[in-house]
């Protein structure tokens, strides 16, 4: 994922997004209080699999994501393309062999996604606001791919293509569609959240993101829970990057 403290001043366009989050997340809190709740957790919506292999698959594809990601830092078309190819061929085998087999998604896929977008809308005031009150805190670091995309260095479109891709793919099947439900069968569904939430946050390294990419982490295991299926969680991680790439190209 690429994460980055918010520039100043805000973008136009992640003002909007926040500033319209706040009618879902409204919607939401009202549908909780009524006690009609359009965020449900299900224990059904998720079957036995074995959280050793989930690990396992987890980490080896993990790995293929790094290498994939060392192609892009070279800014070697070929070996960046390939290594893209590769992780998202690798991502759609494993999704058929492992993910598909510890989840039981609840509704259609459409509702599905519908339900995850709306999730992620109304959480981006808080990850924003949380993102903008540590650079307010002097946490201003940013990561060498937000320089690169900013600057338009060479090869910058290989950093984009990976950040909106590549990674939302990756990790989300690494971290929602492997570990969370590994961990949840071992410990229950809120030690999932928190663990597979930090460790996310922790692989972005800078203190300005770590927080807000553990809220984003909570709400992406969320969706998953909710849903019964990372498929919301990848076509989220995709917007949310490519919301940020959006806006540093046109800066």
């Amino acid at each position: 994922m690429i994460a980055q403290a918010v520039p100043e001043p805000m973008p136009l366009l992640t003002l909007a997004v926040c500033v319209t989050g706040l009618v879902p997340l409204a919607y939401l809190l009202w549908r909780h209080w009524k006690r009609r709740p359009l965020l449900r957790t299900s224990p059904a919506a998720f079957a036995p699999a074995n959280p050793m292999t989930l690990g396992l698959f987890a980490l080896v594809y993990f790995f293929l994501y790094g290498l994939a990601g060392l192609a892009v830092a070279t800014t070697e078309p070929t070996a960046a393309i390939g290594g893209a190819f590769a992780t998202l061929a690798g991502g759609l085998v494993l999704y058929r062999v492992a993910v598909r087999r510890a989840f039981r998604p609840r509704g259609g896929r459409g509702e599905r996604i519908g339900r995850g977008f709306l999730a992620l809308w109304a959480a981006m005031p808080l990850i924003y606001g949380v993102a903008l009150l540590l650079q307010w805190l002097g946490f201003k670091e940013q990561q060498e791919s937000i320089r690169w995309l900013a600057d338009r260095r060479e090869g910058w479109w290989l950093i984009a293509l990976h950040a909106v891709l590549v990674a939302p793919v990756a990790e989300e099947l690494c971290f929602r569609g492997l570990l969370y439900p590994a961990l949840r069968q071992l410990r229950g569904p809120l030690y999932a959240m928190l663990l597979t939430a930090v460790a996310f946050a922790l692989i972005h390294h800078l203190p300005a993101v770590v927080v807000p990419m553990v809220l984003f982490g909570l709400v992406m295991a969320w969706m998953c829970e909710t849903n019964g299926s990372p498929l919301p969680c990848i076509l989220g991680h995709m917007a949310f990057n490519a919301l940020t790439v959006l806006q540093l190209l046109l800066v």
